[in-house]
């Protein structure tokens, strides 16, 4: 007799975070799945065809660098360069 999967949950494997999200802990949440939460402003995930940035880490969004930005929570694409436009004098 073949073996039924105990919920529905068994049969579905687990989905990644979506693109300008992170996973919270998982060994502090009640769920065998993660609970997701934007990125903060500052803060970056995007996913380049099946990877994503940051590489292997779920649980953190990628901080921007020198002279670029995401303005947002749950930006989902690389940080924008930042233009500093200097007056005439």
């Amino acid at each position: 007799m073949p073996v039924l999967a105990a919920s529905v949950a068994e049969l579905r494997p687990p989905c990644p975070a979506p693109a300008g999200y992170k996973e919270k802990n998982r060994t502090t949440t009640t769920y065998d799945r993660a609970e997701i939460v934007p990125c903060g402003k500052g803060e970056v995930a995007y996913w380049t065809g099946s990877t994503r940035t940051p590489v292997g880490k779920p649980e953190e969004c990628q901080g921007c660098t020198a002279n670029t930005y995401a303005p947002r929570t749950g930006a989902r694409s690389p940080c924008a360069l930042s233009i500093v436009l200097q007056g005439a004098s």
